[in-house]
């Protein structure tokens, strides 16, 4: 048991600390170095390379530096939130399985996650390239994974109170067979009362779906008038209907394009072309009077 707690107290402090300074300070302190060593070989390139009839006056000159642009191209690349996610799986693995026998691991797993946030900004702010955003509807696989890893806490937690010998101690009357049963019940217990708080507590906020709502309201609005669009422009059926002065604005609509009108999202390429197209002047014809005969 004591060997466990000192494990645990390893894993979750000295560990942790370690890799948010190997994760960030090491690599902010070699990208420093290699950025200083490119803005020296960068100033000593003009001097270098001056011709003898400009004189000692132009050694004066202030040396060149880097651009934002260039200092970004020199960061090391963001690989993605994969290793990030690993560590907080693992981190909320080792707070969840072994919290009986270490009860100050998520005290420890708090703290660390304070300065983790503001290490991973400062990674990404001065360390690493500024990464492409990516839109996502949740975190996808690790999701489950930690549904399946809270399920698998509950029945490590309760074996380790029975081999620990805490239910012993407590109830020191029980046999073997009646501690494995209460503990077996104590743990289908646990699992209805997690089952229970998940879904008693939605994924979605209700403010949250009442703004999805009317968003969606929105662009529902907007493709009703995109198909009233289509509707007063698209009534003739040939360009030869049409008078000179509004020939211009015919554009011929196929099914396809009246499906898509109907469907919420962004205007159709057909409405932008209709509203781009210039209004023509009808030409006049010239007249010509007949000559008179002689």
């Amino acid at each position: 048991m004591e060997q466990l707690r000192e494990q645990l107290a390893t894993l979750l402090i000295t560990r942790q600390v370690l890799g948010n300074i190997k994760e960030s300070v090491i690599p902010f302190l070699v990208e420093r170095l290699h950025l200083a060593c490119l803005e020296l070989s960068t100033s000593e390139g003009p001097s270098a390379s001056a011709t003898p009839e400009e004189g000692p006056g132009s050694a004066s000159a202030p040396s060149p530096k880097l651009s934002q642009g260039e200092i970004e191209c020199a960061m090391f690349k963001y690989e993605g939130t994969f290793e990030d996610y690993l560590e907080m799986f693992i981190q909320f693995g080792h707070v969840t399985l072994f919290s009986s026998a270490f009860p100050w691991a998520a005290l420890c797993a708090l703290l660390n996650n304070l300065v983790e946030v503001r290490s991973d900004a400062f990674k990404l702010c001065f360390v690493f390239q500024r990464p492409f955003a990516q839109q996502a509807n949740s975190i996808g696989t690790w999701q489950v994974a930690m549904e399946a890893m809270a399920v698998l806490a509950v029945v490590v937690n309760c074996a380790l109170m029975g081999t620990l010998g805490q239910v012993q101690r407590l109830w020191p009357s029980l046999s073997p067979l009646e501690v494995v049963l209460g503990l077996v019940l104590l743990e289908h217990v646990v699992l209805c009362v997690k089952f229970a708080i998940a879904y008693a507590i939605p994924d979605v906020p209700d403010w949250v779906a009442t703004e999805m709502a009317k968003t969606e309201f929105r662009r529902r609005e907007a493709a009703k008038g995109a198909k009233l669009t289509t509707a007063t422009r698209g009534t003739c059926t040939s360009e030869d209907a049409l008078s000179p002065e509004h020939r211009c604005l015919w554009d011929p609509l196929s099914a396809g394009d009246v499906d898509v009108a109907a469907q919420p999202g962004t205007l159709p390429s057909w409405v932008g072309r209709l509203l781009r197209m210039p209004v023509a002047k009808p030409r006049q014809r010239r007249r010509t009077m007949p000559t008179s005969q002689q």
